[in-house]
C-alpha cells in the first residue's frame, strides 16, 4: 500500500512516515545542524538508523537540533526543532510517494529496474 507523502502545508502536527523521516535524515539533513535532543528514538549508538519505515511520527514530537555551522544560524537562531528543519527543507520538495513491496527474491532485481526506468530512486 502506498503512503503518500505530502510536503506542502506541513506543520508540527503533520505526521510522517519513518521512511519519509529517515529519506529526510539520510539524504538531506544539513551537518550544519546537530541532534541536540530527540524525543523518538531513530538513531542508535552507532549511527544505524533504527526508526522502522512503517511507524508514523508527528514532526513536533522528533526533538531538538542545534546549530554548530560556520557564521549565523538561518534566523539567528542557535536551535530548534526537528520537525521545523524537516518543515524548511522539505516543503519545496516535489511532492513523492514512499512505497513497500513484499515479492520473491528473484524478482528484486527487475523491480528495481523497471522503477529506475521512471525516475524512482531507491531510499
Amino acid at each position: 500500500m502506498a503512503k503518500t507523502i505530502t510536503t506542502h502545508n506541513l506543520t508540527l502536527d503533520s505526521e510522517v512516515s519513518g521512511a519519509a523521516f529517515r529519506d529526510f535524515y539520510k539524504n538531506y539533513w544539513s551537518k550544519d545542524w546537530y541532534v541536540e535532543e530527540f524525543y523518538i528514538d531513530f538513531e542508535d549508538d552507532r549511527g544505524n538508523f533504527i526508526l522502522p519505515d512503517d511507524a508514523t511520527v508527528k514532526l513536533g514530537d522528533l526533538g531538538w537540533a542545534g546549530w554548530q555551522g560556520a557564521g549565523s544560524p538561518p534566523n539567528d537562531r542557535e536551535s530548534c526543532t526537528i520537525g521545523e528543519l524537516y518543515i524548511e527543507t522539505m516543503a519545496g520538495r516535489t511532492e513523492e510517494a514512499i512505497i513497500s513491496f513484499r515479492l520473491p527474491l528473484d524478482k528484486i532485481k527487475a523491480l528495481r529496474e523497471a522503477a529506475a526506468k521512471i525516475g524512482a530512486t531507491e531510499i
